[in-house]
């Protein structure tokens, strides 16, 4: 379905019927029990692989991927997750997160169960998965990992590039990675590539 709007009409109009759109709701969703999600991606926009996403001038701020229960793994993407063609220009990723507090076994470098990854954008390595990023600006995004259970890692604070990435006249810089394990646990935790 495509929409228009009129300088000065607050009105939609679908541009294929003419058509106003249906009013929706909103509605409060409450969860008393996420131990179920082990897994977040994509905080702002999650981009499906037969998807082909372009956002002009956009701000994708202040949005989170999170998983905290006792068997959570990973959380990705904290403002963009991508599995399909994504083109940003003139944009703003500033402020989002990727977080994972969990308590499983994990233990680097073979059998690394828990991460956090790419506070701003995640391209993954589903095929055909790729980025344009012209003129843009990723800031300020952070990815934050603890696991009381094993061994942890946090990545890639800006961008996680596993696909295909152009990135043009665009600054990637104040993006931090923190990863945590309890003190005389034994267990290694590593933060790497903040940007």
């Amino acid at each position: 379905m495509r929409f228009r709007a009129r300088h000065g009409n607050r009105q939609l109009r679908n541009a294929d019927t003419g058509r106003r759109p249906r009013q929706r709701q909103r509605r409060r969703l409450d969860l008393s029990d996420t131990s179920v999600a082990t897994e977040a991606d994509g905080g702002g926009i999650f981009n499906h692989p037969q998807g082909s996403l372009k956002l002009q001038r956009a701000r994708i701020t202040d949005n989170h991927t999170v998983v905290t229960a006792t068997n959570a793994q990973f959380a990705q993407g904290g403002g963009i997750y991508t599995d399909g063609r994504l083109t940003v220009e003139l944009g703003v990723v500033s402020g989002n997160s990727a977080e994972v507090s969990t308590s499983i076994p994990s233990s680097f470098p073979f059998d690394v169960q828990t991460e956090a990854n790419a506070g701003g954008v995640r391209i993954s390595e589903f095929p055909g998965a790729s980025a344009t990023i012209t003129g843009a600006r990723i800031s300020g995004n952070r990815v934050d990992s603890f696991n009381s259970g094993g061994d942890v890692q946090a990545t890639n604070g800006g961008i996680d590039d596993d696909g295909s990435l152009s990135l043009i006249g665009s600054s990637v810089d104040h993006n931090t990675v923190n990863a945590a394990a309890p003190p005389l646990s034994g267990f290694l935790a590593g933060a790497i590539d903040g940007g």
